[in-house]
Order: structure tokens, then sequence, then C-alpha cells
């Protein structure tokens, strides 16, 4: 009995990895599509302008739901079959949300044109910050949503909302790219989320449990609050770090080089994460839950061991892949226009291997709730790379950029080999 009970649960979790790993593949897909239609159509300075849009949307999208999407997910799915404490819960998640929203609406509605000079280096674009501004709330509704369906574990709902959103999304984007060229790709990235939310309505009013009532806002929780805002502090941090240091990287090589060269770098970054995503996405379905259902240290060792002998090989031969046939993947993603990249991903694919090989130890910092350690190495390294990338590219223009990052990757590297190694001996030392 045991042992169909525990085929039934594997067979569930392998039709929802191959689920899961559907909607990625559609995903990158469709994303690499509209690259390359925003190459084409918008050229290297208008991917930089782009790629700065996306930081910003990326750091406000978290902010504005209070960084509480994993407390969301996870308190669903603890409190499903408890009616009266869900409802609770998921009413204290929307007044987050709702108040979080509401408050970094108006943020940017004030400063606007602040925000697009920042951005851009002009207000020519300030219309979208606008448009960006009006969305974001319903942008925070549509990731409740996907939490909440999430927490109840409903693998269908979730993945197909997923696929039929990014298939929309990419159509919309696509019109408004050739129709409107760059004003156009902002456009589309500023109301990006509501395809989300449309398909996330339309799919979930026949669910019972889908309705006003049941997110309504009743009652101020001041414990269901606190349970919420401990998610807050990692999250926030994670999703605020890096994007605010390639926007001040961005800015800077717009400002010393050009708006084009900084499209070349913001090329490689999209390259690095297409494949990237493919690894970086194990590490959430598997690796992350793994590592934190292992109590006993050695065991924990064992795990990020058979890990590096997995991932070293697999990011080797990517990398070897990539290097090797360059010169196509620039024409097939871009266009000629990009080929200045071409002796740039040698030292990006480096950067990329320290990367990932120093993320393997970066996520027992998550899985043992190291927060301090996490929040602090997060802003430190991020900082860093910033900091390196200004001072290298005075010397060596855009490759300095690229030295930064492997610099960087190597020191983030270490530094987390000896807080795995402080935290093994800890541990010992207990016993």
């Amino acid at each position: 009995m045991i042992s169909i009970k525990k085929r039934i649960a594997e067979n569930k979790m392998l039709v929802s990895l191959a689920a899961n790993g559907v909607a990625t593949v559609i995903k990158s897909i469709t994303g690499l599509l509209m690259t390359k239609i925003i190459a084409v159509f918008v050229g290297p300075a208008g991917i930089a302008l782009v790629g700065q849009l996306f930081n910003f949307i990326t750091m406000t999208s978290v902010m504005a739901t209070g960084g509480i999407s994993s407390g969301i997910i996870k308190y669903v799915a603890e409190y499903r079959s408890d009616k009266k404490r869900l409802k609770n819960t998921v009413d204290n998640a929307l007044l987050i949300i709702a108040v979080c929203s509401i408050v970094l609406t108006f943020i940017i509605l004030i400063f606007y044109r602040k925000i697009s000079l920042i951005l851009f280096q002009s207000e020519q674009y300030s219309s979208i910050i606008i448009f960006y501004s009006v969305v974001l709330c319903l942008s925070s509704l549509a990731s409740f949503f996907i939490s909440v369906i999430n927490g109840y574990k409903d693998i269908r709902s979730y993945v197909t909302i997923g696929i039929i959103s990014n298939l929309v999304g990419f159509v919309i984007s696509s019109c408004l790219v050739i129709l409107f060229r760059v004003y156009g790709a902002l456009l589309a990235l500023a109301i990006g989320s509501i395809p989300t939310l449309i398909v996330s309505i339309f799919f979930l009013k026949r669910f019972d449990w889908f309705g006003i009532k049941q997110f309504s806002i009743r009652s101020v929780n001041k414990k269901e609050i606190y349970k919420y805002l401990k998610y807050s502090g990692m999250t926030l941090v994670a999703a605020c770090a890096v994007p605010l240091a390639q926007i001040t990287i961005r800015n800077h090589i717009m400002t010393t080089l050009s708006c084009e060269v900084a499209g070349y770098w913001q090329a490689l970054l999209k390259l690095s994460d297409a494949y990237l995503v493919i690894i970086t996405s194990s590490f959430a379905v598997y690796y992350l839950p793994r590592l934190s259902e292992i109590q006993n240290i050695d065991e924990l060792k064992k795990e990020v061991i058979a890990s590096y002998k997995i991932i070293i090989p697999v990011i080797i031969l990517i990398c070897f892949s990539i290097y090797i046939f360059r010169y196509y993947i620039i024409i097939i993603l871009y266009s000629k226009q990009f080929l200045v990249m071409k002796d740039l991903i040698p030292v990006q694919l480096i950067g990329d291997f320290f990367k990932i090989t120093s993320w393997v130890l970066a996520y027992i910092m998550i899985a043992r709730a190291m927060i301090w350690t996490f929040i602090l190495s997060e802003i430190f390294f991020n900082a860093l790379y910033a900091m390196l990338a200004v001072f290298l590219i005075g010397k060596y223009q855009i490759p300095g950029v690229l030295y930064a990052y492997v610099i960087n990757y190597i020191l983030y590297l270490i530094v987390m080999i000896i807080v795995f190694q402080r935290e093994y001996v800890h541990y010992k030392n207990k016993i």
C-alpha cells in the first residue's frame, strides 16, 4: 500500500516537472523570438533601453507584492483544508499587496519624469513610466492569483495560464515592436502583466474557491502580516540588488561609451539568461527543496558534491558549444549588427561558469535560512560588481564590464566556500 502511494506521488512529481519543463521551454522560445524581433526592429540602442526598463520592472513588481509570493504559496498549501484559516491568510496577503502596490504606484507617478531620466537619460519615454505605474496594481493582482494557484498545487492551471499568457503576450509584444519600434518594445514590457491577469481570471472563474468573497479584505491580523513579512527580506534584496547593479552599469556604459555599446552588453546578458535558465530552473524545482529537507550536514555535503559532478560537466559542455558556434548564435538570435559580441562571448562564458558554480553553494544559505548572510552577501557583491565595472570600463571599455563579472563571481565563489566550511565546522562542533 505504501509503495503504491509512493509511486503515485512520484508519478505526480514527474508530471509536474514535465509540465513545468514544457512551460519553461515555451517561455524560453518566445523570449528568444521576442529578442530577435527587438534586435531586428530597434537595434542595439533599443535593446539597451529595454534592458533598463526590464530591470526597473523586475525590482518594482516584487516591491509591489511586498516580496511575499513565497509566503502565499507556503501558507495556502498549509491551510487549504482549513477554510477559516485559509481565508484569514489570503485576506492579509491581499491587504499587504494592495497597500504596497498602491503606495508604489503613487511614488512612481510622482517621480515618473525623474525615473525616465535615470533609466533612459531622456524624458522622451516618460509616458511609458506612467503606463507602467497604472498597470502595476494589476500586475500585483496577477502575481497574487498565480501564487494562490501554486499554493493549491494546481499544476495544470498554473502551467496552462503560464503558457497561454506567454503566447498572448508574445503576439501583442511583437505587434507593438513592429508598429512602434523602440516605444512599442518599452510599452510591451510596461503592460506585459495584463495578459497573465486576464487569462488567470478567465481560467479561475470555474473554481469554487475563486470569488470576490474569498479575496476580500476584512480584518487586519498582525500575526499573519508578520508571518508574511519574514519572507520579504531575502526576496526584496534578491529582486533589487541585481537589477540595481545592472542599471548602474548600463547607465555608465551609455554615458561614457554609447547606447549601442550598452545594447551589446544587454544582448550578452540575454544570451546568458537564455541557457542558464535551464540550470537555474532545476535548482528551484529539485535542488532547493532537496537541500531544505536534508538535516544531516554530511548528507548535505554529499548532495553538493553530487550536484557539482552533474552541473560542472553540463555547464562546460554548454559553454564550449556556445563558444564554437557563437557566430551562428549571434546571427540567429540577433543580427549581423551584433557581431561585435563575438569577441566578448568567451569572457562572458567564463563569468557564467563561476556564477553557476558559486550558486550551487549559495542556495545553501536559502535552504538553511541563513538570512543575514544571504542579504549581506547579495548587497556586497552586487555593489562590488557595479564598482568594479565602472572602474574597469574606464581602463578597458566594454571588455571591462566582463572582467568585472568574472572577478566578482570568482570572489563570490571563494566566499561561498568559506561560508559552507564555517557552517560545516559549526555543525560538527555542536555534535
